[in-house]
């Protein structure tokens, strides 16, 4: 299924603008790399930067995730569960800026594919509040490039208190964003 399938359905329209909107004003093209995640996925990506390779790489494999490499081994997210990130309920996605060849994942904070001096990270990220959305590089605890999330009103606790369950979307169960 591609990820775009995984999204929230309101979220869906937000990924899409704000492709489309990367492209037609920066020319830089991106990818989804992430959306609705599972215990064993955001168990994974926790482990990053917290355990030795080899364990990394055996909760990589679990979750049905590429082997990673030694500099890759570093934390990237705070959520040891699906159900304390909005990746957990579809609320959430991750990019990939993509180089001009069409095929080549660029992770660079520094990458600059349109050459016109500014990251495309930081292009991408000025897209966000026009999408609706926000936008992790603007995070004060862990900046968090590739990732932007809607948080629809809620909050993580207010999720977990109305039992609302993660790792399938979160229309699938049943709840559409309303006052939290």
């Amino acid at each position: 299924m591609p990820k775009i399938d995984t999204l929230h359905p309101l979220l869906k329209s937000k990924y899409l603008k704000l492709e489309l909107l990367a492209m037609e004003r920066f020319g830089i093209r991106i990818g989804m790399t992430q959306a609705l995640r599972t215990e064993a996925v955001q168990y994974a990506y926790w482990c990053k930067g917290r355990f030795e390779l080899a364990e990394v790489n055996a909760a990589m494999k679990a979750a049905g995730l590429y082997y990673i490499t030694e500099k890759e081994n570093r934390i990237v997210t705070k959520a040891k569960s699906a159900a304390t990130t909005f990746h957990g309920y579809g609320m959430a996605f991750d990019i990939v800026i993509i180089d001009s060849d069409g095929k080549t994942w660029v992770w660079d904070n520094g990458a600059d594919t349109n050459e016109d001096g500014i990251t495309d990270w930081d292009q991408v990220g000025s897209l966000a509040d026009e999408c609706g959305l926000e936008w992790g590089g603007n995070f004060t605890s862990i900046s968090d490039k590739p990732h932007f999330q809607d948080r629809m009103g809620w909050t993580i606790a207010k999720l977990r208190e109305h039992k609302i369950p993660s790792g399938m979307v979160f229309a699938e169960a049943g709840f559409l964003p309303k006052e939290a």
